[in-house]
C-alpha cells in the first residue's frame, strides 16, 4: 500500500515555504495512514501529483534509488525488483546508487545490471554509480536533488529531509510489491496530462 505519513502534512503547514516542502512517501506496513493508489490526498488540498512533484518535460522526471549490496544482492534477483527497476528507467531519469564493499561487487552487480537489461531499458551507464560507505548514497542524492529518492535505509530519511522533495523508505525483503507498486503510482503521476 502506497500513503503519506501524516506526521509530514498538516492543514496549517505554509505549503509554499521550501522548508516545509517535503513530502515523504512510505510502500511498506508503517504507513500510519494508508489510501489508496491513484486518489487524491486531503490533507493541504495537495494531489499525490502535488505531493511527489510533476514531470519537468525540460529533463524529465528524476529519481534516485539507494541500497546496500550486500544486503540487497538476493532481493535484486527478485521478478517484481527487476520489473520495477526496469520500469522506472524507462520512464524517468533514474540513478542507481549502490554501496559495496569491493571492487569484485562493483563489477557483479554491474554485469547483473546489464544482464537483466536495465541498461537497454533507459538506465545510461553512467548513472549506475557506486561508494564505499553507506552514508554516501545520502550525500550523492542531496548533490543530484532528484524530484524523488528511494532508498532501503532508514537513517538516509533524515539526512535527507529538507534537501529532496519526495523521500520513500521501503524493504525489498518481500516480493518486491512495495517497488512495483510504488513505480506504478509514480508513473501514473508523471504521465497524468
Amino acid at each position: 500500500m502506497i500513503g503519506i505519513r501524516d506526521s509530514n502534512i498538516s492543514s496549517t503547514d505554509n505549503y509554499n515555504d521550501n522548508n516545509n516542502n517535503n513530502r515523504t512517501l512510505y510502500a511498506n506496513s508503517r504507513v500510519s495512514s494508508q489510501r489508496e493508489i491513484g486518489t487524491d490526498f486531503q490533507d493541504g488540498n495537495l494531489s499525490l501529483s502535488e505531493q511527489i512533484g510533476s514531470k519537468d518535460d525540460s529533463s524529465g522526471f528524476q529519481v534516485s534509488i539507494g541500497f546496500c549490496y550486500n544486503k540487497e544482492a538476493e532481493n535484486l534477483k527478485k521478478l517484481k525488483v527487476k520489473e520495477s527497476l526496469i520500469k522506472l528507467s524507462g520512464f524517468t531519469d533514474l540513478f542507481l546508487f549502490v554501496q559495496v564493499d569491493t571492487d569484485e561487487d562493483e563489477k557483479v552487480i554491474t554485469n547483473y545490471m546489464e544482464e537483466f537489461g536495465i541498461f537497454k531499458a533507459g538506465l545510461k551507464k553512467h548513472r549506475l554509480v557506486f561508494c564505499e560507505k553507506l552514508e554516501s548514497i545520502s550525500f550523492m542524492a542531496r548533490q543530484l536533488q532528484a524530484n524523488m529518492h528511494i532508498d532501503t535505509n532508514q537513517d538516509n530519511e533524515q539526512r535527507l529531509l529538507n534537501k529532496v522533495p519526495n523521500i520513500s523508505i521501503l524493504s525489498l525483503d518481500d516480493d518486491g510489491s512495495s517497488l512495483f507498486e510504488l513505480v506504478e503510482t509514480i508513473e501514473k503521476v508523471t504521465t497524468k496530462q
